[in-house]
């Protein structure tokens, strides 16, 4: 999308903390009411994330799974496993760069951690009791946000793919292959 394109180029140019609303919705060409139509806040357009529906589905459908633990990462897996990462792997590096480096990015993405752990959880909470289906969403969260922002720093950097498949693998080591 153009308006976090914009976002992203303000944010890697003057920092994130210096950048306005108003200067990225001027680069995207359009007025701030436009910009916060797609995005509530500046730290929304920085971390915007498509995927919380698709894995909490892919959650749902791993029945087989035996602990709340595999089908959360079995269910994760299969998401990014089966996901054309080619145009969004690129953005993703940028996306995590950023937050590893800002203070109030890394406090907004813990903080929009709930969302994506409430997803897990209520598709875990399906087949599993509440402790275990919480205990799984953030085991995973906190692996696969740790690994990231590794992952971000780290050059040579290895696929977004493969890094994803370390955090996961380290939970579920025989589910993820």
């Amino acid at each position: 999308m153009r308006l976090q394109e914009c976002a992203l180029e303000a944010f890697e140019r003057a920092g994130f903390e210096r950048t306005t609303t108003a200067q990225i919705a001027a680069a995207a060409g359009v007025s701030q009411v436009t910009f916060f139509r797609y995005f509530p806040s500046k730290e929304a357009a920085a971390l915007w994330d498509p995927f919380d529906p698709m894995i909490a589905e892919s959650i749902r459908r791993e029945t087989d799974a035996a602990t709340a633990l595999q089908a959360a990462c079995r269910g994760i897996w299969r998401t990014w496993s089966t996901a054309d990462l080619t145009a969004v792997e690129p953005v993703a590096r940028r996306r995590v760069r950023l937050v590893a480096g800002s203070a109030t990015l890394r406090s907004a993405m813990w903080a929009g951690h709930a969302d994506t752990e409430a997803a897990l959880i209520g598709a875990l909470r399906e087949r599993f009791d509440a402790f275990e289906s919480s205990a799984a969403a953030g085991a995973c969260l906190g692996a696969l946000t740790t690994v990231l922002l590794t992952w971000a720093e780290t050059e040579p950097y290895p696929s977004l793919t493969s890094a994803i498949a370390t955090a996961l693998r380290t939970l579920d080591p025989e589910g993820i292959t």
